[in-house]
């Protein structure tokens, strides 16, 4: 096992916390460009700058609000086969 790559809870924790933050500042700029599209001249360009606005607001909301959940959100409950090796056959 590499030393730099260790399986400490806090590390993963600051890991989750610095995306986190990037997430936020991806979504800020992202939701300014969203904003200002409709007063800009309607065309396809515009059409184009609001999807990707509104798909990329989409994708950094979801992604932080998972993170945050992962952080602070209630632990999971736990599975019957979690620690298994694989994971049980289904019954017919």
């Amino acid at each position: 096992m590499n030393a730099a790559h260790h399986s400490d809870s806090r590390v993963d924790a600051l890991r989750a916390r610095r995306w986190f933050w990037a997430m936020t500042m991806l979504a800020v700029p992202t939701m300014g460009a969203l904003y200002q599209t409709p007063r800009s001249q309607p065309g396809l360009g515009s059409g184009i700058l609001v999807l990707v606005s509104a798909l990329a607001l989409i994708a950094t909301g979801v992604q932080a609000a998972r993170i945050v959940t992962a952080l602070a959100g209630p632990p999971r409950i736990p599975r019957p086969w979690e620690g298994a090796t694989a994971r049980p056959a289904k019954e017919k």
